[in-house]
């Protein structure tokens, strides 16, 4: 009778282990520290929601099926396009994009691009 309680136990414990890393594995790259705000939070969710996630990569800044988006707001200029990495001109590319970027412009309203380039400047 012991043995199985404690069977059941340490079933339970492995458990609940194996969903908190597999969770903290998952959510990882889309934390956002409460000091960035509600509209970075915002943001990330956006970014994944609304697509972005499927061709921009946010761990890296290498030029893939798109570009690379970590540290976007740390460059000089944007990739691809050769602007100043500014808020305008990254609000430009969302609405009106150069190459085969899908224009987001009907899609996203000025508060959700806004929401987006809050969770940009934390990459």
């Amino acid at each position: 009778m012991e043995k199985t309680i404690l069977h059941r136990t340490t079933v339970a414990v492995v458990g609940v282990l194996v969903v908190v890393v597999v969770l903290f594995g998952v959510l990882r790259n889309t934390v956002i520290s409460r000091e960035e705000g509600p509209e970075a939070v915002e943001g990330a969710v956006l970014f994944k929601n609304k697509g972005c996630a499927q061709c921009h990569n946010v761990d890296s800044d290498e030029i893939g099926m798109a570009p690379g988006l970590k540290g976007l707001f740390k460059r000089k200029m944007l990739p691809v396009i050769g602007k100043p990495a500014t808020e305008e001109n990254v609000r430009d590319q969302i609405k009106n994009p150069y190459k085969n970027m899908p224009s987001f412009a009907g899609r996203l309203n000025d508060k959700e691009t806004d929401e987006i380039i809050a969770y940009l400047k934390t990459l």
